[in-house]
């Protein structure tokens, strides 16, 4: 994209995908040794149609940004996932974001802090931010159970 013009179009229209189409996220998964977390920051766009998919996918790499596809239940699905990637596309959308502005913020916030950290164990920041981007998409609330089950923060043995 060497016109300007067309790269702010083109900046405003996969803004309009994510916030119609999209999501932010922040989720956690456990490792089958049960040893430990992960956290995962996610900017995912949906849709039944591959040439939406392929436009978006084309302004995210032609901004820098690696992205990957894939195809699930008759839905394509474009994902930005990893503390690097989803920082650098928040970076770029984060200011012209306007119902998720909120998310996009708290995630490269997260992510930049994540970034920061070079695989430092997880702490009660990582849980506090996991909890504002729960609350932020309307998941409600975890019940501590899972928390401490998840969470074990305090723990030595819970790295990233």
């Amino acid at each position: 994209m060497d016109n300007q013009q067309e790269r702010l179009f083109e900046l405003g229209w996969l803004v309009a995908m994510i916030e119609g189409e999209g999501n932010i996220s922040l989720t956690w998964s456990k490792k089958k040794s049960n040893k430990f977390i992960q956290m995962a920051p996610r900017v995912q766009i949906s849709n039944n149609d591959i040439l939406v998919i392929e436009k978006a996918k084309k302004i995210i790499n032609d901004f820098g940004v690696g992205c990957y596809m894939n195809y699930h239940k008759k839905t394509y699905h474009l994902s930005v996932c990893g503390m690097k990637r989803t920082n650098a596309l928040l970076e770029i959308i984060k200011d012209h974001m306007l119902g998720k502005k909120s998310r996009a913020e708290l995630l490269f916030e997260y992510t930049g802090y994540r970034l920061e950290t070079k695989n430092a164990p997880y702490t009660n920041t990582d849980k506090e931010y996991f909890l504002k981007m729960r609350q932020l998409n309307n998941k409600g609330i975890v019940p501590d159970e899972n928390l401490k089950l998840l969470f074990e923060i305090e723990s030595s043995t819970t790295t990233r």
